[in-house]
């Protein structure tokens, strides 16, 4: 039931939770989102928050992600 933008962005932050969990906790910005799609998808580096967020808000209703108290998100392990 996911776009594939949205597929996109869950399967970056799998790929994040696998490889970056016990040095940073796996936690992505929505401007770190938003560039990685940007750069993937539009060839532009350019992109930022304003399109991380509302694809990582609707992720987070939906119960796939969690958000931090700074506004960082990241995958909820047991939606694996």
């Amino acid at each position: 039931l996911l776009t594939n933008k949205e597929q996109f962005v869950l399967d970056y932050l799998k790929t994040i939770y696998d490889t970056d969990f016990f040095i940073n906790g796996a936690w992505a910005s929505p401007t770190l989102v938003g560039k990685v799609y940007g750069i993937k998808f539009l060839n532009s580096d350019k992109r930022h928050s304003s399109t991380g967020s509302p694809i990582l808000k609707k992720l987070k209703n939906l119960g796939f992600v969690e958000r931090s108290e700074i506004g960082w998100y990241r995958f909820l392990k047991n939606q694996d």
